[in-house]
């Protein structure tokens, strides 16, 4: 739990920089990301941390049929200099270390939601997956498009520690920092919001105090109550979080014309609630464009 922490940590250090790092007078769908130890990319020496040799004999490569036997599309392979090799998806294209090619294999395990998912080829345990439009262990952010934005999440499982090849799974773990920072790099990544696409939108709920908006494709899913003094969100009867307008145990968002707004947050019992859970970033958001909101 502790590495799982402190690589998530990682992470977030890696998207925070990189929202921080970008030029403002600059080309804005290219940010640059600055690198982490480990990290490859523009301005990094490549050298600097190496792939670990390739040791026993390699698991043969998966075959693009799902254990239910149902095919799978094959993604695109296609290197495209020295250090890097891309995988297309139909959401981005992942610019991966050129290691990758030799020592992970990658399949697409998902299509509603979009999924892919990255496994040692010496032994077969998965490394990490990324989850597009759909729901993960952590929000990695928004990918932001001219016909509609994705959110992206990581599925990050912790590693067998027994295994002989524990070192090497980890190293390759944890070059997930290199895809995300390329990633940053080559298109508009919004980290750790979940920013819906056109089309989709957010629905209007109006309250006592002022109208807030949340994430359309929960629409029908969540159980929205509004009160007098607030606004309680749940959902299959397990609550998520509440909005209120007054004074209460929960931690304050800011003000609206003086009127205080606290959130208060439930502990959640599956990924789908936790996304759930995470659209009051969207009220956040629409909130903050109104200039009658202080925080």
């Amino acid at each position: 739990m502790k590495r799982m922490i402190a690589f998530t940590l990682a992470l977030l250090c890696a998207l925070l920089l990189c929202a921080c790092g970008a030029n403002p007078g600059g080309d804005q769908t290219a940010a640059a990301l600055p690198t982490l130890e480990g990290m490859t990319g523009e301005g990094s020496d490549s050298a600097s941390t190496a792939a670990p040799e390739p040791s026993g004999t390699a698991a043969p490569e998966p075959s693009g049929t799902q254990a239910s036997g149902e095919a799978v599309p094959t993604t695109e392979y296609r290197a495209v200099e020295e250090e890097t090799v891309i995988i297309s998806t139909p959401y981005a294209d992942l610019r991966v270390p050129a290691s990758f090619d030799r020592a992970v294999s990658h399949q697409e395990t998902g299509s509603s939601p979009y999924e892919l998912s990255f496994r040692s080829k010496a032994d077969g345990e998965e490394l990490f997956s990324l989850v597009f439009n759909g729901s993960g262990d952590y929000l990695v952010g928004t990918l932001l498009g001219t016909e509609g934005n994705t959110v992206l999440y990581a599925r990050i499982p912790a590693l067998d520690e027994n295994s002989q090849r524990y070192q090497d799974n980890l190293f390759y773990q944890e070059q997930m920092h290199v895809i995300l920072g390329y990633l940053a790099e080559d298109y508009e990544l919004v980290p750790e919001e979940t920013l819906e696409g056109a089309g989709s939108g957010d629905f209007e709920i109006k309250t006592s105090l002022v109208s807030l908006y949340y994430p359309s494709r929960w629409k029908e899913k969540v159980e929205i109550e509004v009160l007098d003094n607030g606004v309680k969100f749940s959902a299959a009867g397990t609550p998520l979080f509440d909005l209120m307008f007054e004074e209460c145990d929960g931690y304050l968002l800011g003000t609206y014309q003086e009127t205080p707004i606290y959130m208060v947050e439930y502990p959640v019992e599956t990924e789908e609630q936790a996304a759930m859970q995470a659209g009051v970033n969207t009220i956040l958001r629409h909130l903050s464009e109104d200039p009658n909101f202080k925080n």
